[in-house]
């Protein structure tokens, strides 16, 4: 811009048009520099006073500016008297940087601006969740904070941001909280944290609680963050823990309820069966033969409850605690017999073929002796009963892996469909249960002998094809500890491992001769 003086110098000062022209000029320039001031002045203010200014720093890049542009007209003023060209054009180039520099962040900002209006609806969501929400980068540090964090954990959010997140965990789960940490930053997707586990949380003045942790990924320019959900489940966690407490007392009771009704049924069905016999033996006078089959039948049905009796006897003294391991050191062989000898019987009615293999290897073992002939009486008598006649059932006794020794009994009965097994072993479970059912029984043997054994430390389990044939297995220790209880754990054999072993007959198994019929 030419410089007023030599407007006035060129066309002569004493020109009253010319003179007013530059009164218009003097006046015009000056009125813009007072406002470029003013507006300088507000912005500086305003950048000054209001605290997490998004992009607070372009405020002062546009005070910068209009303060430049200010004194540009401002000195432009100044030359109408006393030309100082070097002053006005070094004030000129530094005020084309600022507005160079605001062009160029304008066109960074832009964008990132308009995404304030998403980021904003974001913080208000985050602020109004019912959870504690905490958010985290890949460097484990804390990036935001809500309202309902600064409650949970004591910590105002200040303090928080930017600390590593392992302040909110309690000591015992820091060092190993970073790979994990690591290990979800590489495939994020939401889950909840810790499934299955008890999880805590630390406050501020050292007490714990109770923790339910959900995990979100968010993805934006700066990176990959995640946002943690953090709920106080401490009341919850009591009011489950007392459910179960008295689930378990309201089970023992019932247990101890029904032991002590079995032993008041079983006392006088005994003397029924007792005068039953008794007289159908003619020791009470001579009976026709149609009493005979009577007494027969009232027997029949008076041992079958009898034995549905003893087996909810069983049942309530294991839930009560109250079986008793009586261990002793017991050869195999001559118990398998005994077994044979008893089952050989019922066999015999279906024509049904029984091996037994004991495999020579097998020295005594420590166990309940009558508990073991139980497991087999039940593995074989729920054999006999689902196996069609002139069927086929072999028992078989062998080592097992470590201290162990297996059991198996394989029939060529009607087998067992898939959806049926995980089932298999519940109290009163029947594969035919209905008003029509095809075979009788209580549902309880199978029951009975899971946890008989699993009193003893061993597993049971069972493989099956419908239509073709079923193998009951169990796998107990060599020796058993007298202090095995009846919740105690199975042996730690991996799922499937048993199954894996080869149910034929290994060589050299000791044959004992079998039943044709």
């Amino acid at each position: 811009m030419e410089h007023l003086h030599f407007l006035a110098a060129l066309t002569g000062s004493g020109d009253p048009r010319n003179q007013r022209l530059i009164l218009v000029h003097v006046l015009s320039h000056g009125a813009v520099a007072i406002a470029y001031y003013a507006i300088s002045i507000a912005l500086a203010h305003f950048a000054r006073k209001r605290r997490g200014l998004p992009f607070g720093w372009i405020f002062w890049v546009f005070v910068i500016f209009t303060f430049g542009s200010g004194t540009i007209h401002l000195l432009d003023v100044w030359a109408v008297a006393y030309p100082i060209y070097w002053l006005s054009g070094g004030v000129k180039v530094a005020t084309a940087l600022a507005a160079i520099a605001t062009a160029i962040a304008l066109i960074w900002l832009i964008p990132r601006a308009l995404a304030l209006e998403g980021e904003e609806k974001f913080r208000a969501l985050f602020e109004s969740a019912p959870d504690a929400m905490v958010m985290l980068g890949t460097d484990g540090k804390i990036a935001l904070v809500s309202a309902q964090t600064e409650k949970l954990f004591g910590y105002p959010r200040g303090e928080l941001v930017g600390l590593p997140i392992e302040v909110l965990l309690p000591e015992r789960f820091r060092a190993r909280h970073p790979g994990l940490r690591r290990e979800y930053f590489s495939a994020p997707h939401p889950r909840p944290m810790g499934a299955g586990m008890d999880l805590f949380g630390l406050r501020r003045d050292g007490s714990e609680f109770a923790a339910e942790i959900s995990l979100s990924p968010i993805y934006t320019h700066e990176g990959t963050l995640v946002t943690a959900a953090v709920r106080d489940v401490s009341a919850r966690r009591q009011i489950e823990d007392e459910n179960l407490r008295r689930l378990h007392e309201a089970s023992r009771l019932k247990s101890e309820f029904l032991a002590n009704m079995s032993h008041e049924l079983r006392t006088p069905l005994n003397s029924v069966m007792g005068f039953a016999a008794f007289i159908q033996n003619s020791k009470a006078g001579p009976v026709t033969a149609a009493q005979k089959e009577y007494l027969g039948d009232i027997l029949s049905s008076s041992r079958h409850l009898l034995q549905l009796i003893n087996d909810i006897l069983d049942l309530a003294r294991i839930e009560a605690g109250k079986m008793k391991l009586e261990l002793e050191q017991v050869a195999l062989a001559p118990l398998i017999e005994e077994v044979r000898s008893s089952m050989a019987v019922l066999a015999a009615e279906k024509n049904l073929e029984l091996s037994f293999e004991v495999d020579p290897a097998m020295g005594p073992v420590t166990l309940d002796r009558a508990k073991l002939k139980q497991v087999l009486y039940n593995f074989l008598s729920n054999s006999i009963k689902f196996t069609p006649d002139h069927g086929t059932i072999a028992v078989r006794v062998t080592p097992d892996r470590g201290e162990t020794f297996r059991i198996e009994v394989e029939d060529t009965g009607i087998g067992i469909a898939e959806e049926e097994l995980p089932h298999l072993f519940s109290d009163f479970h029947q594969l035919d249960a209905g008003n029509g059912k095809k075979y009788q029984g209580t549902g309880l043997g199978l029951s009975l002998t899971k946890r008989i054994v699993e009193a003893q430390g061993g597993m049971v389990g069972v493989r099956s094809t419908p239509g073709v044939g079923s193998t009951f297995w169990a796998i107990l220790p060599v020796v058993v500890s007298a202090s095995s209880q009846p919740a105690s754990p199975p042996l730690p054999v991996e799922p499937g491992e048993a199954e894996k072993h080869d149910p034929g007959r290994p060589a050299g198994l000791r044959q004992f001769p079998p039943d044709a019929h």
